[in-house]
């Protein structure tokens, strides 16, 4: 998202014409500067809307860097770092790492989870199932299991307070959510089929870079707008 240079000017419309409570940006933080220079003015011009950075980080930096090209870890890592000083002077800015597990990293998550989960450098580590249709079809064969045994990691440090959604006054129902989710996820996966209502477009939607919006990110045939 940071690639836009009027992503202020994006967020601030939308602020003003949503009122949302939460804005989410996910972000593989390759323009630091960028980031830096736009992510407080976000922040000071609208202190009542909390605004979470995802960052990705796949695994290890070799792992990482397989999936996602040579020496993308570091400038993940560079971006987590340059976070801290603003996470500590605004408390409507939240920081998650952001884990899409897949078949090329799903023997070293639960590694790098613990280590980020312990790290103190972010609120929250969330992951994702790895879905739609990734460039590589290999990486969508993941292992079922091995995505239920690092989901049991991330339920045990929701359920002793170790993990929570940054600054919001509904943490502990959210992150309860967030269990439930999980345990959805992993009917869908096993049985084949949705288990729930889709809410897309409902009660989320994704904004993208090029200015398209659509209820999902796997939704792609029918953009709102």
């Amino acid at each position: 998202p940071f690639v836009r240079k009027d992503i202020g000017e994006i967020y601030a419309l939308f602020v003003r014409h949503t009122r949302p409570h939460i804005i989410t940006i996910s972000t593989n933080g390759f323009y630091k500067e960028r980031m830096y220079f736009f992510i407080p003015k976000m922040l000071t011009d609208f202190p009542n809307t909390n605004l979470i950075i995802y960052l990705s980080i796949d695994g290890p930096e070799e792992i990482h860097d397989e999936i996602r090209e040579k020496g993308s870890y570091k400038n993940a890592i560079e971006a987590l770092e340059m976070l801290q000083p603003l996470r500590k002077s605004f408390k409507n800015l939240g920081v998650s790492i952001s884990m899409t597990f897949n078949r090329i990293n799903e023997d070293y998550l639960q590694k790098t989870f613990q280590e980020f989960a312990d790290s103190k450098l972010a609120d929250n580590v969330n992951i994702a199932f790895v879905r739609g249709n990734p460039r590589n079809p290999i990486i969508s064969k993941a292992t079922i299991s091995k995505y239920r045994e690092l989901i049991q990691m991330k339920m045990a440090m929701i359920y002793k307070n170790k993990l929570k959604h940054p600054n919001l006054f509904m943490n502990r129902f959210l992150s309860l959510k967030d269990c439930y989710a999980y345990k959805i996820v992993e009917e869908i996966l096993e049985n084949d089929r949705y288990i729930l209502p889709c809410m897309a477009g409902s009660l989320m939607g994704i904004l993208y870079a090029n200015g398209n919006v659509q209820p999902c990110e796997i939704f792609g045939g029918a953009p709102l707008g």
